[in-house]
């Protein structure tokens, strides 16, 4: 894994959609940086990482609610 990950490579990682993903970023869940002229998203491996760490146990029962917006990537 590269040391910085972008919004796409973390999603897959987590399983999570990319939305979701820079849901959790606005709200304050998972650290991310600005890079570039467009201000893209780039993650720390080591943030991911720790976020992994932080997600509760019942975290399956919490992005099926639909809490925040934030749904877990489901196989169509």
């Amino acid at each position: 894994m590269k040391n910085y990950l972008t919004v796409f490579e973390v999603a897959k990682y987590l399983n999570y959609n990319h939305f979701s993903i820079r849901r959790l970023v606005r709200f304050g869940k998972l650290k991310a940086y600005r890079y570039g002229r467009g201000g893209q998203l780039r993650f720390k491996q080591s943030d991911v990482k720790n976020f992994l760490k932080l997600i509760p146990a019942d975290i399956d029962k919490f992005l099926q609610s639909g809490k925040n917006g934030i749904r877990k990537k489901t196989a169509r």
